[in-house]
C-alpha cells in the first residue's frame, strides 16, 4: 500500500506539472527517475510501460512510480489525447520499489491534484507550505481509497466504521448500535465482519483507542490522571485507572513516573 507509514512525511516536493501533449503518439523518457512520481490522468487513454510492466491509463487513474531503478525503459503510447497531473517528490520513508496503480479514481482526486498544481504555479507568498498541506490531503485521500479497495463485498461497508471510530471513540457512552448502523448491516453480522477485520470485538477496539490516546496525553506531563480519564471518555477516574492497569500493566500514575524518567514503558 502507498503511504503505509502512519507518519509518512514529504522530504521535498520537487515540482508539480500538468501535461497535455498532442503532437506525438509515443513518448520515451530517461530511464532512471531522480525522484518519486505520482500522476493523475485527467482524461484520455494511454498505455504506460515502466520497468517491464504495462499500465492502461484512463481518466481517473492514479499511478505511483518509484525512483532510482537503473536501466529502465519508461515509455508512453497514446491511444487518444490525454492530460495528466504529475507530482515529483522525495521522502525518507520506505516507499514501494515497484509501480502502484490506483484505479478507478474519482472527482476528489482530480480536485486535490488540480488545487495542488495551481498553488504550485501561482507561487504566491507561502505557496510551498500551502502546497505541502495540499499534498498531505492528497496522501490521506489516496490511503483511504486504497483501504476501501482492499475490502470486498459487504466487508467494504466497514470503510465508514473507521470514520465513526475516529470521531466518537472518546465519547463517554460510546454508541455501538450507531456505529453498526453506518454499515447498513445487522449488528450480529457487523460484529462478525468487525472481528474478521480488526481481530477483536468492537468494545475491545474502542478500549484500545481510548488507552492509546490516554498514553499520549499522559506522556505530555500536562494533564492530571483525572483529566486524562475525562478527555478519553471514561466515566470516572477509578474505572480508567483499573482499565489502564489491566491493559498496560501499571497504573496511570506509575506510567507518568516511568515516562518522566525517560524510560519506555
Amino acid at each position: 500500500m502507498l503511504f503505509e507509514q502512519e507518519r509518512f512525511a514529504f522530504t521535498k516536493i520537487q515540482n508539480v506539472v500538468r501535461y497535455a501533449p498532442r503532437t506525438a503518439l509515443r513518448y520515451t523518457y530517461p530511464g532512471t527517475l531522480p525522484t518519486y512520481e505520482l500522476m493523475y490522468y485527467e482524461y484520455g487513454d494511454t498505455t504506460l510501460t515502466f520497468h517491464g510492466r504495462t499500465f492502461h491509463m484512463t481518466a481517473g487513474s492514479v499511478l505511483y512510480l518509484p525512483k532510482g531503478i537503473p536501466d529502465n525503459r519508461y515509455e508512453v503510447s497514446v491511444t487518444e489525447e490525454f492530460s495528466l497531473y504529475n507530482i515529483y517528490f522525495d521522502t525518507d520513508d520506505p516507499m514501494p520499489c515497484e509501480p502502484v496503480l490506483i484505479t478507478p479514481g474519482n472527482d476528489e482526486f482530480r480536485a486535490l491534484f488540480e488545487k495542488l498544481f495551481h498553488l504550485w504555479i501561482g507561487k504566491r507568498s507561502g505557496y510551498y507550505y500551502k502546497a505541502m498541506e495540499q499534498a498531505y490531503h492528497l496522501v490521506y485521500a489516496l490511503r483511504r481509497a486504497q483501504e476501501r479497495y482492499t475490502l470486498h463485498g459487504a466487508q467494504g461497508r466497514l470503510a465508514n466504521v473507521e470514520e465513526y471510530l475516529a470521531e466518537h471513540y472518546c465519547d463517554t457512552r460510546f454508541d455501538y448500535a450507531a456505529m453498526a448502523s453506518v454499515t447498513g448491516l445487522s449488528y450480529s453480522y457487523f460484529k462478525k465482519l468487525f472481528v474478521d477485520t480488526y481481530g477483536c470485538p468492537p468494545v475491545k477496539q474502542v478500549m484500545r483507542l481510548k488507552l492509546s490516546r490516554a498514553r499520549e496525553l499522559l506522556q505530555t506531563g500536562r494533564f492530571r490522571v483525572s483529566e486524562v480519564a475525562e478527555l478519553c471518555g471514561f466515566e470516572n477516574v477509578y474505572y480508567f485507572s483499573t482499565a489502564f492497569k489491566k491493559h498496560v500493566g501499571i497504573s496511570p500514575k506509575q506510567y507518568v513516573d516511568v515516562v518522566s524518567k525517560g524510560d519506555q514503558p
